[in-house]
C-alpha cells in the first residue's frame, strides 16, 4: 500500500494505531461548528472537549496528524470537470468486464484502495457496494500519484457527517484520528475512558475482497504496519485447505496408530494368562475327581446290595430246611 500512500505523505495517516475515546468523540461533534476565514475561501471547525477551546483548521490539522496541507482541493461531485476527467472512462478502467459498478466488482487495485478509502480516509456508514464519486477522485489520485490534500478532505467529511441528520456515534468518523488533534489542544485525557480498536490490512481482509491475483500491487515492502504487503488470496486458500484436510487425515481411524503394548502392560499380560491356564486346570482336575469319586462311591453300594440279597437267601433256606426237619419229625 506504501506504493500508494508514500507519494501523498499519507503512510502515517492510514497507519496510525491510537487508543479511541468514544466520549471525547461525542462531545467534539455534539460542539462542533463550521465558521470560515476571512478574505480566505477556507472552512474550519470550532469545538470544545472538556473545556479546552479546538480549532480545527488544515495546518492544524497537518501538524497534529503529519500530512502534508498540500495538493488539489477536491471534494464536490464535480470534481471531474475540475480535473478534466471522463467519469464514465473511469468506470470502464476500474471495473471488471461486463460487471456492473460497485465494490465488488472492481478490479483489485481499486477494490483493495476502495476499502482503504471506505474504513480510512473517508469512514462513513451504510452500504458498502457503493462507489461515491468522491472515492473514485481518491483512487484516481492514488493510482495516478497526482497530489490531492487530504487535509481539506477531512474538514469536509467531518461537515458533512455533523450535518447529517441522525447520525450515531458509529458513524462520527475520524473517531481514533481525533486523539492527536486532543493532544496538540492539551485535552487532558487522564481516567477517560477509551479503547484501542482499529482496522488492519491483513490476509483476512484479501479473503473477504475477493482478491483473484497475486501481482495486484508491485511494491514488496514488508514492514511492521497496517500497510505491508500481505499473501493473495490463492495462497491464503491453499494454505487453509491443506490444514484441513492434515487435520482429517489426523483425525481419521484408519490413521490412527496401533501401539504395541507397553512392557508392563507384556508382564501383566502373562501373569494374566498363566492364572487363566492354571484355573483352567484345576477346574479340570477337580472336575475328574468328582467323577471318581461318584464311581468309588457306586461300588460299595451295589456289593451291599448283593450281600442283602445273599443272607435273605440263606435266612429262607434256612427256614426251608427247619420246615423240612420238623416236617420229618
Amino acid at each position: 500500500m506504501k506504493e500508494f500512500t508514500e507519494p501523498q505523505g499519507w503512510t502515517s495517516f492510514v497507519t496510525l494505531q491510537e487508543h479511541t475515546y468514544e466520549g471525547l468523540v461525542r462531545e467534539f461533534y455534539t460542539n462542533l461548528s463550521v465558521k470560515e476565514m476571512k478574505n480566505v475561501n477556507e472552512k474550519f471547525l470550532i469545538s470544545s472537549v472538556k473545556g479546552v477551546k479546538i480549532e480545527v483548521t488544515q495546518e492544524f490539522l497537518s501538524q497534529a496528524l503529519n500530512i502534508p496541507n498540500k495538493g488539489k482541493r477536491l471534494f464536490s461531485s464535480f470534481w471531474f470537470d475540475d480535473a478534466r476527467v471522463n467519469r464514465n472512462q473511469f468506470i470502464i478502467n476500474y471495473t471488471k468486464t461486463d460487471r456492473t459498478f460497485n465494490s465488488i466488482n472492481l478490479k483489485d487495485t481499486p477494490k483493495v484502495l476502495h476499502n482503504m478509502i471506505r474504513y480510512t480516509l473517508l469512514p462513513r456508514c451504510g452500504s458498502f457496494d457503493v462507489v461515491s464519486n468522491i472515492d473514485l477522485c481518491i483512487i484516481y489520485h492514488l493510482m495516478n500519484k497526482t497530489k490531492l490534500n487530504l487535509c481539506f478532505i477531512i474538514i469536509q467529511h467531518m461537515i458533512d457527517s455533523c450535518l447529517a441528520i441522525k447520525q450515531t456515534v458509529a458513524g462520527l468518523p475520524y473517531g481514533m484520528h481525533l486523539t492527536p488533534l486532543f493532544q496538540k489542544a492539551n485535552v487532558p485525557l487522564e481516567g477517560e475512558k477509551h479503547k484501542l480498536d482499529f482496522m488492519t490490512f491483513s490476509s483476512k481482509t484479501i479473503e473477504q475482497l475477493h482478491i483473484t491475483t497475486s501481482n495486484m500491487l508491485s511494491s514488496t515492502t514488508s514492514e511492521t504496519s497496517g500497510s505491508v504487503k500481505r499473501p493473495s488470496n490463492q495462497n491464503v486458500q491453499k494454505t487453509r485447505k491443506k490444514r484441513k484436510v492434515e487435520e482429517i487425515r489426523n483425525k481419521s481411524p484408519k490413521n490412527a496408530e496401533v501401539r504395541p503394548p507397553s512392557p508392563p502392560d507384556l508382564e501383566m499380560f502373562s501373569q494374566v494368562s498363566k492364572l487363566t491356564k492354571e484355573n483352567d486346570a484345576s477346574l479340570q482336575e477337580e472336575a475328574e475327581n468328582v467323577k471318581q469319586a461318584e464311581a468309588h462311591e457306586g461300588i460299595p453300594q451295589a456289593s451291599e446290595e448283593n450281600s442283602l440279597n445273599q443272607n435273605q437267601r440263606v435266612e429262607e433256606n434256612t427256614k426251608k430246611v427247619a420246615q423240612n426237619v420238623d416236617g420229618d419229625t
